[in-house]
């Protein structure tokens, strides 16, 4: 099931970078000061997501800031549109780097994309998959850090978000959705894969109850239900912060 999930993730990418590359960036008025995260930053503030299974993209609303980077002005472009940067992606939970690396190599239009793992040990075996590979900064960077804590810290105004957050743990997401929603910048990206679908399919309701806040029916439909819960779920975390998913 490992490869399946790991296809469908480059795939989903894959067709999110397209949409992002043929879209010229918008220029928007500098809203002044956030109240939730002060003044303007120059990194995007509200993420947008797409759906699938184990993909789920988060959307957000209203904060401040301009973009990423200063866009560059494409040959064709008006004078009122500019080419959007490569994308910048975090692997959350990477472990061995498999799924960053098939992103580096399979995805083009990438800016970088970040490897995250808790263990050292494991990210000493990622940077030697990299090596192997091929692969260095700035196409892939390795990182020692809770992913939780990574997540946060990339929130503005002292951080910088990610235009697309990858979380595939083992079991579920729950720990982490917190803090990749406020992680994800304007348009970004967020992908995500549970696999308790024991939980999820009504076999465990009460620790469905516990993680994701729905109770499950041990129905035909459960795996549908699933996907409806967490989505509920993702976009409950979301709104806390003034954002949303769609």
């Amino acid at each position: 099931a490992q490869i399946p999930n790991r296809d469908l993730s480059v795939l989903a990418l894959q067709e999110f970078a397209e949409m992002w590359a043929s879209e010229p960036t918008k220029r928007k008025p500098d809203r002044g000061r956030s109240l939730r995260y002060g003044p303007a930053v120059s990194e995007s503030d509200a993420p947008v997501a797409a759906v699938g299974e184990t993909v789920a993209a988060v959307a957000g609303p209203a904060a401040s800031g301009s973009g990423d980077a200063e866009p560059e002005v494409g040959p064709s472009a008006g004078p009122a549109a500019a080419t959007r940067p490569g994308l910048r992606v975090l692997d959350a939970l990477s472990a061995s780097g498999l799924r960053a690396m098939r992103y580096s190599l399979e995805v083009p239009g990438l800016r970088e994309v970040v490897a995250n793992d808790v263990d050292p040990a494991a990210v000493a075996v990622l940077r030697t998959n990299l090596e192997r590979n091929g692969l260095a900064a700035p196409a892939v960077v390795s990182h020692v850090a809770d992913a939780a804590a990574l997540l946060h810290a990339s929130r503005p105004p002292l951080g910088h978000r990610f235009d697309v957050v990858d979380l595939d743990p083992y079991g579920t997401a729950a720990p982490f959705l917190d803090s990749a929603v406020q992680a994800v910048s304007e348009d970004g990206l967020l992908m995500v894969t549970c696999t308790d679908m024991a939980v999820l399919a009504g076999t465990y309701p009460e620790a469905c109850y516990a993680k994701y806040g729905a109770f499950p029916l041990k129905t035909k439909h459960c795996h549908e239900q699933a996907l409806r819960i967490l989505l509920a779920c993702i976009d409950s975390h979301a709104a806390r912060h003034g954002r949303y998913i769609t």
